[in-house]
């Protein structure tokens, strides 16, 4: 029988060996930074020996770690190619989608004309928001924003189309609208 570490810690460390940062290890999780940390220590403990050397805002990897991670980035890579591999058969290789003209327009002239009016580029900030999943953080930075900005915009994207866009129904509706247009 094999005797491996947690998978959870290994896939942390992975993640962290690769950015070299706990917090962007933590984003690509959808963990906390301490959480990373946790997992790490689990693993440090597992196998007895000290993967990071930590410092101020930054890890440096010990030879052992050093010596770990290409192991396991190459394993993880292999596991991510034969699984998307097998469901690619499993999926359906195309889907159609309609939405008629009427669904496009009340969903995004509003948008439009607001920004002919005001130039306030909703159109292209909506687009970002749901290219990022959603993430504040990640479209801010895309759009070279504030995020106070951005939550601005999303929702004045909100007060006109009258949607949420923390529903999935909507980030969907939006999603056909802006393929379709």
């Amino acid at each position: 029988m094999r005797r491996l570490p947690p998978l959870a810690a290994l896939r942390a460390f992975e993640a962290a060996a690769r950015h070299l940062s706990f917090k962007r290890a933590a984003e690509e999780l959808l963990v906390t930074p301490t959480a990373v940390s946790h997992q790490i220590r689990l693993l440090e403990e597992t196998m007895g020996l000290r993967l990071f050397e930590r410092r101020t805002r930054q890890v440096v990897m010990t030879e052992a770690a050093q010596r770990l991670y290409p192991v396991l980035r190459d394993g993880f890579d292999a596991f991510a190619r034969t699984i998307d591999g097998l469901s690619a058969k499993a999926r359906p290789s195309t889907v159609t989608l309609t939405a008629t003209r009427a669904f496009t327009a009340r969903l995004l002239d509003p948008l439009r004309d607001y920004d002919r009016r005001h130039r306030a580029e909703l159109i292209p900030t909506l687009e970002a928001f749901l290219d990022c999943d959603g993430s504040w953080t990640r479209c801010a930075t895309r759009l070279h924003l504030h995020v106070n900005t951005l939550r601005y915009r999303v929702g004045r994207i909100e007060q006109l189309t009258s949607r949420d866009l923390s529903r999935l129904e909507d980030k969907l509706d939006f999603f056909l609208a802006l393929r379709m247009s």
